[in-house]
């Protein structure tokens, strides 16, 4: 539920007020094969009995009947999330503006969940019928002030300081580890997330220019972020789960241009630069391959993958400090392309446009070598033929059309066997290759 209420006075000052309410629930159940029948057979696999309560996916007619499975999963999830907000904007003089706001938010989230079946205890997954219990409470108030000035009726600049807030939360992995001989305080540990902070500046200037045939919008930003929400994969365990890395920073550059070459002829350009870094992550996972070194082997500090005791089990574990690492996709990004359009017949137009974009190579996950998504450039062409005073439009677009191979994400195969020190097996998402589409449409 929202509830919004804008001021219209005739006066230098106007303001905003709401609040929101939610309560929602959620059920994620996953049944789970890694292994195939044939394989699983050697340890005396079985097909699982009906299960008991209102959730029967093995009741010998429905959906599972006769699959082989690894385990199954149901969680059951609850949100409570209250806030309230206020924004003013003060014309402070004919060219001066003040606006802001507040904000302040609690949510709370818990699940209860676990295995409902575990075949064999093959992989070591949670036993069935363990059942755990995370939960969260997140409470918030962020603020946000602009100034902004009007140099003339076409140029406008302005300097925002903003925060932010992503509340913590709950991780229903894929798969469920074992973690029913750990004391309840430290599977909240691993099942739950806290919540991010983000404080942060802009500054930027907007405006057309050259008698309004050049539109532009040009911005720099930095943010810190406090408790970075990081999802984890691990291929081990098949599991994905977030952590929370300590302070990290983003800052970058934006720029768009549109510009009018005559009234048939348009010029565009986009680019934009981020550059993100972890400032403190001390206690970073160790990625996959550095995890199948034996402790014993690993030194006890360091900035590589090293042994530490946790402070809440006294066990040893496995970690890396990534503090003053680069994260995240591709950091440079420019789009140039136009549109040209002119007459075709009476009554009917021709269009034509080109955009080529670029990504430059990203970073490393966990600072794993081959994880960085290598650079692209991406072609998109389109031409259409139109009534200018009718229902009637056809077009053909091509997207992605010099057929560039590239792909948007590494990681490490499920289930890889890995070698200490050496890459095992990854996988990526490969993009769409060059893609024709032809579409006739008719506007009533």
């Amino acid at each position: 539920m929202i509830y919004n209420r804008p001021s219209n006075f005739d006066g230098d000052i106007n303001f905003t007020l709401g609040a929101f309410f939610e309560d929602s629930e959620r059920t994620f159940s996953a049944p789970i094969q890694l292994v195939t029948p044939v394989v699983y057979q050697i340890f005396g696999a079985f097909l699982p009995p009906p299960l008991a309560g209102d959730i029967q996916p093995f009741d010998g007619g429905g959906l599972y009947d006769g699959a082989y499975l690894n385990g199954h999963q149901i969680w059951d999830n609850d949100v409570e999330s209250f806030s309230v907000f206020a924004g003013i904007d003060w014309q402070l003089t004919e060219d001066l503006e003040l606006s802001g706001g507040l904000r302040y938010t609690d949510e709370e989230r818990s699940a209860s969940g676990g295995n409902v079946f575990e075949n064999a205890g093959f992989f070591n997954f949670s036993p069935s019928g363990v059942t755990y219990n995370p939960s969260t409470d997140s409470d918030n108030v962020s603020p946000e002030v602009t100034l902004s000035y009007h140099f003339n009726s076409d140029v406008m600049g302005f300097v925002s300081y903003k925060t932010g807030f992503q509340a913590g939360g709950i991780s229903n992995p894929g798969t469920v580890p074992n973690l029913s001989a750990l004391p309840v305080e430290v599977q909240n540990s691993v099942l739950a997330f806290d919540e991010t902070e983000v404080e942060g500046i802009e500054v930027g200037l907007k405006g057309r220019f050259m008698d309004g045939r050049m539109r532009a919008e040009l911005g720099a930003f930095f943010y810190e972020l406090e408790d970075l929400q990081v999802g984890i994969f691990n291929s081990a365990t098949v599991s994905v789960t977030l952590q929370n890395a300590a302070v990290a920073h983003n800052w970058g550059l934006e720029a768009n241009i549109l510009y009018y070459v005559n009234e048939r002829l348009q010029l565009r350009f986009a680019g934009q630069y981020n550059k993100l870094e972890y400032d403190e992550w001390e206690d970073a996972s160790c990625h996959s391959i550095d995890n199948a070194i034996p402790a014993a082997l690993l030194p006890t500090t360091g900035p590589g993958c090293h042994v530490t005791t946790d402070p809440l089990t006294g066990a040893s574990v496995k970690i890396q400090d990534l503090s003053g690492v680069r994260y995240g996709g591709p950091s440079l990004q420019l789009n140039a392309g136009l549109t040209y359009e002119r007459p075709l017949t009476e009554g009917w137009g021709l269009g034509f446009s080109w955009d080529t974009i670029y990504h430059s190579e990203g970073e490393r996950t966990l600072n794993q070598p081959g994880t960085e998504i290598p650079s692209r450039t991406v072609t998109h062409l389109a031409l259409s033929v139109y009534q200018e005073e009718g229902p009637w439009q056809a077009n053909l677009m091509c997207s992605n059309c010099f057929n560039e191979i590239y792909v948007t994400r590494i990681g490490n195969k499920p289930l890889q066997k890995i070698i200490p020190g050496v890459a095992g097996d990854m996988i990526a998402d490969l993009a769409t290759p060059r893609l024709l589409t032809l579409s006739i449409t008719y506007s009533l």
